[in-house]
């Protein structure tokens, strides 16, 4: 993706299919985390587009930063980005996702001198042997968390467990 300097969600889905099937083979976790910028049409509103891709440009940077060597990422709408985690369960996607969220909340997002407050919701969803058929599922999961994320207060977690 230009603007982020993420994976393109065409990408994204093609690694993560093949991800999902080599996890399912051998037997080990794989999450996926679905993440919103929260309240993104706002951001647009108040800040012009050029402030939105701003905010989007340098999520991406922070991201790529914080990423795993293997696991990989991508923007997978406007504002929303979706990761996969190789071999990691779901305690360790909780607290990857964590670390991310409040990294989002603290950092200064600075746009023609003003700070533009930004924060992200996040969805995650773990296959463990055959609690997902499909990848399809999984990321279905992933995005049901992500919406209870923005339902309950938005700027959290939500997970199964």
């Amino acid at each position: 993706d230009a603007l982020t300097g993420l994976w393109t969600k065409r990408h994204f889905l093609e690694h993560l299919e093949t991800e999902f099937n080599y996890h399912r083979r051998v037997k080990k976790p794989l999450s996926v985390i679905m993440c919103d910028l929260d309240h993104f049409k706002k951001i647009n509103d108040n800040y012009g587009h050029l402030g939105g891709d701003l905010v989007l440009k340098e999520l991406g940077g922070m991201i790529l930063n914080v990423l795993r060597r293997g696991d990989s990422v991508g923007r997978y709408g406007g504002e929303e980005i979706i990761f996969f985690l190789r071999e990691t369960p779901l305690p360790g996607a909780k607290v990857f996702s964590e670390r991310l969220r409040m990294l989002v909340e603290n950092h200064p997002f600075i746009f023609e001198g003003k700070k533009i407050p930004a924060t992200i919701s996040i969805g995650v969803a773990t296959c463990t042997e055959d609690n997902y058929s499909t990848m399809h599922e999984l990321i279905k999961a992933a995005d049901e968390f992500l919406y209870k994320a923005k339902q309950t207060g938005r700027n959290k977690v939500v997970a199964l467990h």
